[in-house]
């Protein structure tokens, strides 16, 4: 993968398919960071049952970074289901304090990433350089704190 742009949503969708269908054992960490993960592929059959797969593997980790779990559940209930099963191999973070700039869309494995630049206009980019990404992703995790339960409690 080249720093190449991307342009176009089927273009950006299908890179972020393509990015989450090539785990396998040579990759130990998922992380996906977004507001709500709503344009994501992450209702996709094909994405769950790959996610499946890697996650069964030994030492792997999903790490999801956002700032509103409950529209991921809006747009994506059949992740909300599966990931019941995976509780345990999942993290989902969320800024302890709203977040000072622009919250970005990226969607980083070990070897690769991409981050979604433009969500209007659908551009987003390959990412080869990952130290500072991840960097800014750890610094991040942090400053948040646990969120998404499985269960919301009713008082």
């Amino acid at each position: 993968m080249d720093n190449s742009v991307i342009i176009g949503r089927s273009e950006v969708q299908g890179a972020w398919r393509d990015l989450l269908l090539g785990l396998d054992e040579r990759h130990h960490a998922l992380t996906l960071v977004d507001a709500s993960f709503a344009d994501y592929p992450l209702s996709d059959a094909a994405v769950l049952e790959s996610l499946s797969r890697w996650l069964r593997l030994p030492g792997r980790h999903l790490r999801l970074l956002g700032l509103d779990f409950e529209a991921t559940t809006k747009a994506h209930p059949r992740l909300a289901r599966w990931r019941r099963d995976w509780v345990h191999r999942i993290s989902a973070l969320t800024p302890a304090e709203p977040p000072a700039e622009r919250w970005p869309s990226l969607m980083v494995r070990d070897d690769a990433g991409i981050e979604w630049l433009d969500a209007p206009h659908w551009r987003a980019r390959r990412i080869t350089d990952l130290v500072p990404v991840l960097s800014w992703i750890d610094a991040c995790a942090q400053r948040c704190e646990a969120s998404w339960p499985l269960h919301s409690l009713g008082l």
